[in-house]
C-alpha cells in the first residue's frame, strides 16, 4: 500500500518575486522530510507565482507617477511602495473590478489542480503561505464554499484534494476578524 499523498502549495507575500522564490524552502522540506524517514515519492510540493499577474498594473501605476509634471522626491521609497504595497490594492475586488482577484485565485486553482492531479485521489493539501498569500489562501476558501458563484464550487475543489493545514506566516488575517 503507498502513502498517503502530502501536497504542499507554497504562496508567498508582496513584492517583486522570481520563479524561485520558494527553491530554498522546499529544499529544506524535502530534506527534513527524508531525514525523518518518510517516503520522499509521498510529498509533492509547488510554489505558486502570482505577482506577475499584478505587476503590469504596479508598472502602469509606476510610469504615471514617473511622467506626473509634478517633480517627485523620496524616488526608491515611491518605487518601493508601488512595487510592494500596491500588491494588496490591485489583488482586492471592487464592485466594478475583479479580474485581479479572479487571476490570482485562478492561477492558485491551476497550482492545486496539478499537484492533484500528480497525487491522485485522496491526496491532502498543505498549505505554507507569506502575507498577502495567507489573505489569499484564505479568501480563495472563503469563496469556494461560501460565494462560490465567484469563482469555482467546492465540489470541484475538493475533488482535487482536501485541505488538511494552513500555516500562515506575516499573516494580517488577524486584523481583520
Amino acid at each position: 500500500m503507498s502513502a498517503q499523498k502530502i501536497c504542499l502549495l507554497v504562496l508567498h507575500g508582496m513584492g517583486v518575486q522570481g520563479q524561485d522564490y520558494a527553491d530554498e524552502f522546499m529544499l529544506s522540506i524535502k530534506t527534513r522530510y527524508a531525514s525523518a524517514g518518510a517516503d520522499s515519492t509521498s510529498l509533492i510540493m509547488r510554489s505558486c507565482l502570482y505577482a506577475d499577474l499584478l505587476d503590469k498594473r504596479e508598472q502602469n501605476l509606476w510610469e504615471r507617477f514617473k511622467a506626473s509634471p509634478i517633480p517627485l522626491h523620496y524616488t526608491e521609497i515611491r518605487r518601493f511602495v508601488t512595487h510592494y504595497r500596491a500588491d494588496a490594492l490591485i489583488y482586492q475586488p471592487t464592485p466594478t473590478e475583479r479580474s485581479a482577484y479572479v487571476g490570482v485565485h485562478k492561477a492558485v486553482i491551476k497550482c492545486v489542480a496539478a499537484m492533484a492531479k500528480e497525487a491522485g485521489p485522496g491526496a491532502v493539501l498543505v498549505v505554507c503561505a507569506h502575507s498577502l498569500g495567507s489573505v489569499i489562501i484564505s479568501n480563495l476558501l472563503w469563496d469556494v464554499t461560501v460565494k462560490p458563484e465567484l469563482l469555482i464550487r467546492e465540489e470541484e475543489l475538493r475533488r482535487e484534494m482536501t485541505p488538511a493545514a494552513w500555516n500562515l506566516f506575516d499573516s494580517t488575517i488577524s486584523m481583520f476578524t
